[in-house]
């Protein structure tokens, strides 16, 4: 494959832009995606004409082509998509944020970050005696893992799998 080919660069860029917009046309409502919308579709008139969806491709590549040259060279393209990443986690540290800080004061204090703790620690404890023991936790995490979430619950952003049953790990 010809990296310098005029048709091979399109493509590229229309993945890369592709890439960067789905997430206007596929995010369930009530996320951010109205937003984003909004922007895209600069003349407020409810639809985005291939005008505006073009324009919006031009600018976010040009706040990453430093170059000036006709398309995005490799470092070009890295920093385009550590931008959408970048994006996609403040915007999920702001959904967690806003999740745990329960009067919406801007600050997450003692009591908000004792109420998760409580819940987690209560949603570990299986056998309900008021102490985790090394069988909860080790179950608890490797249902977590397998349920694709890392560690991370509902309160920190994330769908709550934790109930569904997975068997647990086996005992060393």
């Amino acid at each position: 494959m010809q990296f310098g080919s005029k048709r091979n660069l399109s493509m590229m860029l229309v993945g890369a832009f592709s890439l960067g917009l789905a997430g206007v046309a596929l995010a369930a409502p009530g996320h951010h995606s109205e937003s984003r919308f909004n922007k895209v579709d600069t003349d407020g008139d409810g639809v985005v004409s291939q005008e505006e969806f073009q324009a919006q491709r031009a600018s976010r590549i040009a706040t990453v082509n430093v170059d000036g040259q006709p398309g995005l060279s490799f470092d070009e393209f890295v920093e385009l998509r550590e931008q959408r990443a970048k994006e996609f986690r403040e915007r999920r540290v702001k959904r967690v944020f806003n999740r745990l800080d329960a009067n919406d004061d801007g600050i997450i204090d003692d009591v908000e970050l004792a109420a998760r703790t409580d819940t987690m620690f209560d949603r570990i404890d299986a056998n309900d005696d008021g102490a985790l023991s090394k069988e909860e936790m080790m179950s608890h995490r490797w249902k977590r893992h397998h349920a694709g979430h890392h560690g991370h619950d509902r309160a920190m952003g994330y769908h709550d799998n934790a109930h569904q049953q997975v068997p647990p790990p086996p005992m060393p």
